[in-house]
């Protein structure tokens, strides 16, 4: 699979990181199986519109994605590493993750899934998934140092490298007594148009 190389276009002034996260919400700084198949993502730059996945375990937003990438997604949702005690959730929980990952080349072939966890928190939950990152990938994200600061929600990311636009994004949710856990997965074709707008340039999964 390919990593894009990013277009970069200086403007007057400066220039705007488009993130691939709609609608963002206050995650840490530094910073849905009832299977069924989505309806297809407009071919689009992601907006405000775009629906938040609810499936767990089917494949998602597929569109003409090549096989390759449907692999990938197959691959990386198979394995996608969760915390010893993490419970799969067969469908997404009646809890507002508050913001989702934008995938922003079309095609991309995606995927969701859930677990629960009790007797933990937000902050080992990150620090457990930053400590198994899948082998061939990075990992950005997470919390800061402990400074007294209660966040609402947490991301890690895995991604093939820093300037791919595919990978893993784990969203962290305090709930009850432990936490949600979220993985939105995406995989790009080769051929895939990963074109910024004017100005701007995609900034990583997860990253918003």
């Amino acid at each position: 699979m390919r990593l894009p190389v990013l277009p970069i276009a200086l403007v007057v002034g400066a220039v705007s990181l488009l993130a691939g996260c709609a609608t963002p919400t206050a995650l840490a700084a530094a910073p849905e199986p009832t299977v069924t198949a989505s309806a297809m993502q407009a071919a689009a730059a992601p907006t405000a519109s775009a629906e938040e996945p609810t499936t767990s375990e089917a494949i998602t937003n597929v569109l003409a994605a090549d096989e390759p990438a449907q692999q990938q997604v197959d691959t990386w949702l198979a394995t996608a590493p969760a915390p010893p005690g993490a419970v799969r959730l067969e469908a997404a929980p009646a809890v507002a993750f508050g913001s989702y990952t934008g995938w922003p080349c079309q095609p991309t072939a995606s995927a969701v899934a859930f677990w629960s966890l009790s007797g933990v928190d937000m902050r080992e939950t990150v620090t457990w998934l930053q400590e198994h990152t899948p082998d061939g990938l990075v990992t950005w994200g997470g919390l800061p140092p402990e400074n007294g600061v209660e966040y609402s929600a947490a991301s890690v990311t895995y991604s093939p490298g820093r300037d791919s636009m595919d990978g893993i994004v784990y969203t962290v949710l305090p709930h009850d007594d432990g936490v949600l856990l979220r993985a939105e997965i995406g995989a790009v074709p080769d051929w895939a148009d990963c074109t910024a707008p004017e100005g701007s340039v995609w900034g990583p999964p997860g990253m918003g």
